[in-house]
């Protein structure tokens, strides 16, 4: 599987839309100082593929402070030679 690209909106600190694309086939690197997200980029993908839309697991994607939020993911990536898009909102709508 190739990640292609990676959209957050409403996702901890990712209150506005963060959008990672252009993403190339080996090792892309993302790099920031502490607490700037990479970490929760990396929750987001998992989140993602594994989190089902309800799961009390993902009260923690919400934006701190906003318990009105709904975190949102949009995934493209490539398995077996074939584009495949995934998005997945939590908490509040599927």
């Amino acid at each position: 599987m190739k990640l292609q690209s990676l959209r957050v909106e409403q996702l901890r600190q990712f209150r506005k839309p963060l959008v990672l694309d252009d993403l190339q086939p080996g090792i892309n690197l993302i790099h920031g100082p502490n607490e700037s997200g990479k970490s929760t980029l990396v929750r987001a993908i998992r989140a993602a593929f594994f989190e089902r839309h309800r799961s009390k697991s993902a009260e923690d994607l919400r934006p701190w402070g906003d318990s009105a939020a709904a975190p949102s993911i949009d995934l493209s990536f490539e398995h077996n030679q074939q584009t495949w898009q995934l998005t997945k909102s939590f908490l509040q709508r599927k």
